[in-house]
C-alpha cells in the first residue's frame, strides 16, 4: 500500500512539471512579483508607481489587452484590480505598507 501511494505521489509530481501547473502567482517566466491590472486603474497605477520607487521589478498583466493575462486572473478568481502576487502570496487592493512588508519579509527589498 505504501509502495502504491508512493508512485501515486510522484506521478502526480511528475504530470503537474508536465503539464506546468502552478499557482496563479508566480511562474517560471515571470518576476517575483505578479500585478494584474487595466490601464485605467488609479490604485494600479499607483502600485507601479510604488514598486519602481522601490526598484522592484515586476510582470504586469493587463487583463484587458492581454489574453494570458486574463486567463491567469480568472485561475487566480480574481475579483478586482489590482491583485498582486508576491511570490505565492496573494494581495488583493493596493495597501501600501502590505505590500511593502510582503516585499520585505520575502527578501525583495531591502529596509
Amino acid at each position: 500500500m505504501k509502495n502504491a501511494q508512493n508512485l501515486f505521489i510522484r506521478l502526480a509530481m511528475l504530470l503537474s512539471l508536465i503539464i506546468g501547473f502552478s499557482s496563479p502567482g508566480l511562474q517560471a517566466k515571470e518576476k517575483p512579483v505578479v500585478l494584474y491590472s487595466t490601464s485605467w486603474c488609479s490604485y494600479c497605477k499607483q502600485v507601479r508607481d510604488f514598486l519602481k520607487s522601490e526598484g522592484v521589478e515586476y510582470t504586469d498583466y493587463d487583463i484587458e489587452n492581454s489574453a494570458e493575462g486574463k486567463r491567469k486572473f480568472q485561475a487566480a478568481h480574481g475579483q478586482g484590480v489590482p491583485l498582486i502576487f508576491v511570490g505565492n502570496t496573494r494581495l488583493d487592493g493596493f495597501d501600501r505598507q502590505q505590500l511593502k512588508a510582503e516585499l520585505l519579509k520575502q527578501g525583495i527589498i531591502k529596509r
